[in-house]
Protein backbone atom coordinates (compact mmCIF):
# COMPACT_ATOMS: atom_id res chain seq x y z
CA UNK A 1 0.00 0.00 0.00
CA UNK A 2 1.65 3.17 -1.27
CA UNK A 3 3.02 6.09 1.47
CA UNK A 4 3.51 9.61 0.20
CA UNK A 5 5.48 12.55 3.05
CA UNK A 6 5.68 15.73 1.97
CA UNK A 7 8.11 17.20 4.69
CA UNK A 8 7.87 20.87 4.66
CA UNK A 9 8.70 21.05 8.01
CA UNK A 10 11.81 23.44 7.23
CA UNK A 11 10.53 25.51 4.65
CA UNK A 12 13.66 25.72 3.14
CA UNK A 13 13.75 22.23 2.71
CA UNK A 14 10.84 20.60 1.31
CA UNK A 15 11.27 17.00 0.82
CA UNK A 16 8.84 14.23 -0.66
CA UNK A 17 8.78 10.56 -0.32
CA UNK A 18 6.97 7.83 -1.55
CA UNK A 19 6.92 3.89 -0.93
CA UNK A 20 5.86 2.44 -4.38
CA UNK A 21 4.33 -0.91 -3.04
CA UNK A 22 2.87 -3.84 -5.47
CA UNK A 23 2.51 -7.66 -6.00
CA UNK A 24 5.43 -8.42 -8.02
CA UNK A 25 8.95 -6.79 -9.08
CA UNK A 26 8.66 -4.86 -12.04
CA UNK A 27 10.87 -3.39 -15.44
CA UNK A 28 11.20 0.60 -13.91
CA UNK A 29 13.54 3.21 -15.49
CA UNK A 30 14.65 6.36 -14.48
CA UNK A 31 14.26 9.14 -17.08
CA UNK A 32 15.41 12.87 -18.28
CA UNK A 33 12.95 14.53 -20.32
CA UNK A 34 13.76 17.95 -21.66
CA UNK A 35 11.08 20.99 -22.43
CA UNK A 36 9.92 21.12 -26.10
CA UNK A 37 8.58 17.29 -26.64
CA UNK A 38 5.20 17.08 -28.36
CA UNK A 39 3.23 14.60 -26.76
CA UNK A 40 -0.44 12.91 -26.96
CA UNK A 41 -2.31 11.50 -24.64
CA UNK A 42 -2.12 7.78 -25.49
CA UNK A 43 0.79 5.73 -26.23
CA UNK A 44 0.78 5.67 -29.53
CA UNK A 45 -0.35 2.53 -31.08
CA UNK A 46 -3.19 1.93 -28.06
CA UNK A 47 -5.04 5.03 -30.45
CA UNK A 48 -6.04 2.73 -32.82
CA UNK A 49 -6.95 -0.32 -29.99
CA UNK A 50 -9.23 2.02 -28.72
CA UNK A 51 -10.93 3.76 -30.98
CA UNK A 52 -10.69 6.99 -29.66
CA UNK A 53 -11.33 10.15 -32.20
CA UNK A 54 -7.96 11.77 -33.19
CA UNK A 55 -9.96 15.35 -32.44
CA UNK A 56 -10.48 14.33 -29.29
CA UNK A 57 -7.44 13.24 -27.86
CA UNK A 58 -5.01 15.46 -25.64
CA UNK A 59 -1.87 16.56 -27.33
CA UNK A 60 0.47 19.48 -25.70
CA UNK A 61 4.05 20.43 -25.39
CA UNK A 62 5.95 19.68 -22.34
CA UNK A 63 7.01 23.05 -20.38
CA UNK A 64 9.44 21.84 -17.96
CA UNK A 65 12.35 19.34 -18.09
CA UNK A 66 11.40 16.19 -15.98
CA UNK A 67 13.06 13.30 -14.14
CA UNK A 68 10.78 10.20 -13.65
CA UNK A 69 10.52 7.36 -12.53
CA UNK A 70 8.91 4.80 -15.38
CA UNK A 71 7.32 1.36 -15.37
CA UNK A 72 6.45 -0.88 -17.54
CA UNK A 73 8.65 -2.49 -20.86
CA UNK A 74 7.55 -2.12 -23.80
CA UNK A 75 4.26 0.15 -22.61
CA UNK A 76 5.41 2.78 -20.11
CA UNK A 77 3.47 4.44 -17.58
CA UNK A 78 5.18 7.91 -14.92
CA UNK A 79 4.65 6.80 -11.68
CA UNK A 80 6.84 9.54 -9.90
CA UNK A 81 8.40 12.31 -10.79
CA UNK A 82 10.02 16.07 -10.25
CA UNK A 83 9.68 18.62 -12.83
CA UNK A 84 12.92 21.48 -13.25
CA UNK A 85 9.92 24.28 -11.54
CA UNK A 86 10.12 21.58 -8.42
CA UNK A 87 7.22 20.45 -8.70
CA UNK A 88 6.48 16.49 -7.68
CA UNK A 89 4.45 14.00 -9.25
CA UNK A 90 3.36 10.61 -7.04
CA UNK A 91 0.88 8.32 -8.78
CA UNK A 92 -0.62 6.54 -6.20
CA UNK A 93 -3.09 3.13 -6.62
CA UNK A 94 -6.54 4.44 -5.82
CA UNK A 95 -9.40 2.25 -5.46
CA UNK A 96 -12.28 4.39 -5.42
CA UNK A 97 -10.87 5.93 -8.71
CA UNK A 98 -13.90 6.19 -11.34
CA UNK A 99 -12.96 7.47 -14.53
CA UNK A 100 -14.16 6.37 -18.16
CA UNK A 101 -13.44 2.83 -19.23
CA UNK A 102 -13.13 1.77 -22.95
CA UNK A 103 -11.10 -1.16 -23.02
CA UNK A 104 -13.47 -3.95 -24.66
CA UNK A 105 -13.11 -7.47 -24.53
CA UNK A 106 -13.02 -7.75 -28.37
CA UNK A 107 -13.30 -5.77 -31.40
CA UNK A 108 -16.64 -6.76 -32.11
CA UNK A 109 -17.59 -4.90 -28.89
CA UNK A 110 -15.98 -1.72 -29.46
CA UNK A 111 -18.18 1.16 -29.96
CA UNK A 112 -18.27 3.36 -32.10
CA UNK A 113 -17.25 6.25 -30.63
CA UNK A 114 -17.69 8.77 -33.24
CA UNK A 115 -21.43 8.29 -33.66
CA UNK A 116 -23.00 6.27 -30.84
CA UNK A 117 -24.69 8.20 -28.57
CA UNK A 118 -23.69 5.94 -25.44
CA UNK A 119 -19.98 6.67 -25.92
CA UNK A 120 -18.45 6.77 -22.72
CA UNK A 121 -15.92 9.88 -24.07
CA UNK A 122 -17.74 13.17 -22.94
CA UNK A 123 -18.32 15.51 -26.00
CA UNK A 124 -16.27 18.76 -26.16
CA UNK A 125 -13.35 17.04 -23.40
CA UNK A 126 -9.63 16.07 -24.45
CA UNK A 127 -8.97 12.66 -23.72
CA UNK A 128 -6.06 11.21 -21.66
CA UNK A 129 -5.00 8.30 -20.14
CA UNK A 130 -4.39 7.50 -16.91
CA UNK A 131 -0.63 6.02 -17.70
CA UNK A 132 -0.01 9.92 -19.11
CA UNK A 133 -1.33 11.73 -16.37
CA UNK A 134 1.56 12.22 -14.06
CA UNK A 135 3.78 13.10 -16.87
CA UNK A 136 1.35 15.20 -18.52
CA UNK A 137 1.08 17.08 -15.02
CA UNK A 138 5.07 17.19 -14.74
CA UNK A 139 5.01 18.44 -18.22
CA UNK A 140 2.58 21.20 -17.94
CA UNK A 141 2.48 23.21 -14.31
CA UNK A 142 4.89 24.84 -12.52
CA UNK A 143 3.48 24.50 -8.69
CA UNK A 144 0.61 22.61 -7.16
CA UNK A 145 -1.83 25.87 -7.42
CA UNK A 146 -1.44 26.43 -11.02
CA UNK A 147 -2.07 22.58 -11.76
CA UNK A 148 -4.63 22.05 -9.03
CA UNK A 149 -6.52 25.37 -10.93
CA UNK A 150 -6.67 23.56 -14.34
CA UNK A 151 -7.77 20.18 -13.03
CA UNK A 152 -10.51 22.10 -11.26
CA UNK A 153 -11.96 23.78 -15.06
CA UNK A 154 -12.66 19.78 -15.56
CA UNK A 155 -11.51 20.82 -19.19
CA UNK A 156 -10.43 17.37 -19.75
CA UNK A 157 -11.37 13.81 -18.86
CA UNK A 158 -8.83 10.45 -17.90
CA UNK A 159 -9.50 7.07 -19.22
CA UNK A 160 -8.49 3.55 -17.89
CA UNK A 161 -5.78 1.57 -19.43
CA UNK A 162 -3.81 -1.32 -17.26
CA UNK A 163 -1.01 -1.67 -15.63
CA UNK A 164 2.39 -1.83 -17.43
CA UNK A 165 3.57 -5.63 -16.25
CA UNK A 166 0.79 -6.16 -14.36
CA UNK A 167 1.67 -9.78 -13.50
CA UNK A 168 0.57 -11.28 -16.84
CA UNK A 169 -2.74 -9.92 -16.55
CA UNK A 170 -4.98 -6.95 -17.28
CA UNK A 171 -5.11 -4.86 -13.87
CA UNK A 172 -6.49 -1.43 -14.23
CA UNK A 173 -4.45 1.19 -13.41
CA UNK A 174 -6.78 2.95 -10.84
CA UNK A 175 -4.82 6.19 -9.74
CA UNK A 176 -4.87 9.04 -7.93
CA UNK A 177 -1.93 12.22 -7.94
CA UNK A 178 -0.53 13.43 -5.11
CA UNK A 179 1.56 16.87 -6.03
CA UNK A 180 4.10 19.08 -3.96
CA UNK A 181 5.81 21.82 -4.56
CA UNK A 182 8.95 23.69 -3.10
CA UNK A 183 6.42 26.80 -1.54
CA UNK A 184 5.15 24.10 0.68
CA UNK A 185 1.72 23.65 -0.92
CA UNK A 186 0.06 20.41 -1.71
CA UNK A 187 -2.75 18.46 -3.31
CA UNK A 188 -4.06 15.10 -3.62
CA UNK A 189 -6.22 14.64 -6.98
CA UNK A 190 -8.94 11.77 -7.09
CA UNK A 191 -11.42 11.45 -10.35
CA UNK A 192 -14.64 10.47 -9.19
CA UNK A 193 -17.69 9.71 -11.63
CA UNK A 194 -15.25 11.00 -14.57
CA UNK A 195 -14.90 14.54 -12.64
CA UNK A 196 -11.74 15.92 -10.86
CA UNK A 197 -11.78 16.19 -7.07
CA UNK A 198 -9.14 18.33 -5.69
CA UNK A 199 -7.64 18.86 -2.24
CA UNK A 200 -5.57 21.62 -1.65
CA UNK A 201 -3.37 22.79 1.32
CA UNK A 202 0.18 23.22 2.59
CA UNK A 203 -1.47 21.10 5.97
CA UNK A 204 -2.00 17.86 3.30
CA UNK A 205 1.37 16.20 3.99
CA UNK A 206 0.40 12.56 4.22
CA UNK A 207 -1.58 10.50 1.24
CA UNK A 208 -2.15 6.78 1.05
CA UNK A 209 -4.07 4.37 -1.36
CA UNK A 210 -7.57 4.59 0.37
CA UNK A 211 -9.82 5.04 1.59
CA UNK A 212 -10.87 8.67 -0.51
CA UNK A 213 -9.00 11.74 0.62
CA UNK A 214 -12.22 13.20 2.21
CA UNK A 215 -12.24 10.26 4.74
CA UNK A 216 -8.61 10.18 5.02
CA UNK A 217 -8.89 13.93 6.41
CA UNK A 218 -11.43 12.38 8.61
CA UNK A 219 -9.34 9.95 10.27
CA UNK A 220 -6.26 12.29 10.60
CA UNK A 221 -8.42 14.77 12.83
CA UNK A 222 -8.64 11.90 15.62
CA UNK A 223 -5.28 11.16 15.72
CA UNK A 224 -4.39 14.97 15.99
CA UNK A 225 -6.47 14.99 18.97
CA UNK A 226 -5.11 11.76 20.56
CA UNK A 227 -1.55 13.18 20.05
CA UNK A 228 -2.61 16.79 21.32
CA UNK A 229 -2.36 18.52 17.88
CA UNK A 230 -6.00 18.58 16.90
CA UNK A 231 -8.01 22.05 17.17
CA UNK A 232 -9.51 20.58 20.58
CA UNK A 233 -7.57 21.04 23.20
CA UNK A 234 -6.46 17.09 24.40
CA UNK A 235 -5.13 17.19 28.09
CA UNK A 236 -4.02 13.90 27.88
CA UNK A 237 -2.22 12.87 24.98
CA UNK A 238 -1.36 9.48 23.88
CA UNK A 239 1.72 9.53 21.79
CA UNK A 240 0.53 5.99 20.22
CA UNK A 241 -0.44 4.94 16.57
CA UNK A 242 -0.95 1.37 14.83
CA UNK A 243 1.56 -0.77 13.32
CA UNK A 244 0.22 -2.68 10.55
CA UNK A 245 0.46 -2.65 6.76
CA UNK A 246 -3.12 -1.34 5.41
CA UNK A 247 -3.46 1.73 3.74
CA UNK A 248 -4.93 3.54 7.09
CA UNK A 249 -2.47 2.14 9.31
CA UNK A 250 0.28 3.17 7.04
CA UNK A 251 -1.48 7.17 7.09
CA UNK A 252 -1.74 6.92 10.44
CA UNK A 253 2.26 6.06 11.08
CA UNK A 254 3.12 8.86 8.77
CA UNK A 255 0.76 11.13 10.57
CA UNK A 256 2.09 10.14 13.61
CA UNK A 257 5.78 11.65 12.52
CA UNK A 258 5.74 14.21 10.29
CA UNK A 259 3.28 15.97 12.99
CA UNK A 260 5.58 14.73 15.55
CA UNK A 261 9.25 15.81 13.99
CA UNK A 262 10.46 19.06 14.68
CA UNK A 263 12.02 21.33 11.42
CA UNK A 264 15.75 19.90 11.35
CA UNK A 265 18.76 22.44 10.34
CA UNK A 266 20.45 21.12 6.98
CA UNK A 267 19.05 19.64 4.00
CA UNK A 268 21.02 16.35 4.21
CA UNK A 269 19.41 16.04 7.48
CA UNK A 270 15.71 16.90 5.92
CA UNK A 271 16.56 14.10 3.55
CA UNK A 272 17.18 11.82 5.78
CA UNK A 273 14.63 12.95 8.54
CA UNK A 274 12.29 11.88 5.34
CA UNK A 275 13.91 8.89 4.06
CA UNK A 276 13.10 8.07 7.58
CA UNK A 277 9.35 8.59 8.05
CA UNK A 278 8.71 6.40 5.01
CA UNK A 279 10.85 3.99 5.47
CA UNK A 280 8.80 3.26 8.72
CA UNK A 281 5.61 2.50 6.51
CA UNK A 282 7.65 0.16 4.04
CA UNK A 283 6.34 -3.47 3.81
CA UNK A 284 8.98 -5.67 3.58
CA UNK A 285 9.37 -8.61 1.04
CA UNK A 286 7.54 -12.09 2.09
CA UNK A 287 5.17 -10.43 4.61
CA UNK A 288 2.19 -12.76 3.96
CA UNK A 289 0.43 -13.06 7.06
CA UNK A 290 -2.79 -14.59 5.36
CA UNK A 291 -0.44 -16.41 3.24
CA UNK A 292 -2.26 -15.03 0.35
CA UNK A 293 -1.45 -16.20 -2.92
CA UNK A 294 -0.22 -12.86 -3.88
CA UNK A 295 0.68 -10.42 -1.56
CA UNK A 296 2.44 -6.85 -1.78
CA UNK A 297 5.39 -5.53 -0.41
CA UNK A 298 7.36 -2.25 -0.64
CA UNK A 299 9.56 -2.33 -4.17
CA UNK A 300 11.05 0.80 -4.40
CA UNK A 301 11.17 4.49 -2.68
CA UNK A 302 11.32 8.04 -4.20
CA UNK A 303 13.07 10.80 -2.66
CA UNK A 304 12.56 13.96 -4.05
CA UNK A 305 14.99 16.88 -2.50
CA UNK A 306 13.09 20.21 -4.25
CA UNK A 307 15.61 22.82 -2.84
CA UNK A 308 18.43 21.21 -4.48
CA UNK A 309 16.28 19.60 -7.50
CA UNK A 310 17.65 15.85 -6.47
CA UNK A 311 15.74 12.84 -7.26
CA UNK A 312 16.33 9.53 -5.49
CA UNK A 313 15.42 6.04 -6.47
CA UNK A 314 15.51 3.23 -3.44
CA UNK A 315 15.98 -0.15 -4.69
CA UNK A 316 14.33 -2.52 -2.03
CA UNK A 317 16.12 -5.69 -3.85
CA UNK A 318 19.43 -4.27 -3.02
CA UNK A 319 21.51 -1.75 -1.26
CA UNK A 320 22.09 0.81 -4.19
CA UNK A 321 20.91 4.47 -3.83
CA UNK A 322 20.79 6.14 -7.10
CA UNK A 323 19.89 10.05 -8.00
CA UNK A 324 19.73 12.21 -10.97
CA UNK A 325 19.49 15.53 -10.96
CA UNK A 326 18.92 19.06 -12.61
CA UNK A 327 22.77 20.29 -12.17
CA UNK A 328 23.07 20.05 -15.89
CA UNK A 329 20.28 20.97 -18.93
CA UNK A 330 18.45 17.99 -19.60
CA UNK A 331 18.55 18.56 -23.42
CA UNK A 332 17.42 15.10 -24.67
CA UNK A 333 15.65 12.05 -23.63
CA UNK A 334 17.62 9.63 -21.83
CA UNK A 335 17.37 6.61 -19.87
CA UNK A 336 19.27 4.32 -17.40
CA UNK A 337 17.02 0.95 -15.82
CA UNK A 338 17.21 0.88 -12.06
CA UNK A 339 14.82 -2.55 -12.18
CA UNK A 340 15.02 -5.24 -14.47
CA UNK A 341 13.30 -8.75 -15.07
CA UNK A 342 13.00 -11.76 -16.88
CA UNK A 343 9.80 -13.15 -16.93
CA UNK A 344 8.47 -12.40 -13.49
CA UNK A 345 11.87 -12.63 -11.68
CA UNK A 346 13.83 -10.21 -10.95
CA UNK A 347 17.65 -10.30 -12.77
CA UNK A 348 20.43 -9.82 -10.64
CA UNK A 349 22.87 -7.43 -11.87
CA UNK A 350 25.88 -5.56 -10.45
CA UNK A 351 23.99 -2.85 -8.86
CA UNK A 352 24.85 1.07 -9.59
CA UNK A 353 25.52 3.54 -6.86
CA UNK A 354 25.54 6.99 -6.64
CA UNK A 355 24.60 9.81 -9.27
CA UNK A 356 23.59 8.40 -13.01
CA UNK A 357 23.80 11.93 -14.61
CA UNK A 358 26.64 10.18 -16.60
CA UNK A 359 25.56 6.71 -16.82
CA UNK A 360 22.08 7.31 -18.98
CA UNK A 361 21.79 6.34 -22.56
CA UNK A 362 19.45 8.33 -25.31
CA UNK A 363 16.36 6.44 -26.05
CA UNK A 364 13.10 7.54 -28.00
CA UNK A 365 10.00 9.05 -25.72
CA UNK A 366 7.29 6.62 -24.80
CA UNK A 367 4.84 9.45 -25.01
CA UNK A 368 5.80 11.25 -28.25
CA UNK A 369 2.95 12.50 -30.45
CA UNK A 370 2.86 10.00 -33.43
CA UNK A 371 2.88 11.81 -36.69
CA UNK A 372 -0.69 10.72 -38.01
CA UNK A 373 -2.37 12.52 -34.69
Amino acid sequence: MCTRIFNSLNADFPITARNMDWFAAVNAYLYTFPKGLQRIGFIPKDTDQFKVPVKQILKWESEYSSIATLMGDKEMATADGMNSAGLVVNALYDTGADYTPIRQQSDAHLPDTENNEHSPLQEGKKVLSVLNWAQFTLDKFESVKTAAQYFRKQEIQIVEEDVPDGLGKSTPASLHLCLSDKTGNSAIIEVNNNQFVVYESEKFKVATNEPNYKTQLEINQYWQYTWGKGETPNPRPLYTVPGGVSSTQNFERASFYISLSESVDSLIKAVSQTRSMVAACAVPHGFNPRSASISSSTIWSNISDQASKTYYFLNMCNMAQVWLDFSTEITTCQRVQVMALEGEELIEKPPIFGNLNGKCSITSDPFARAEKA
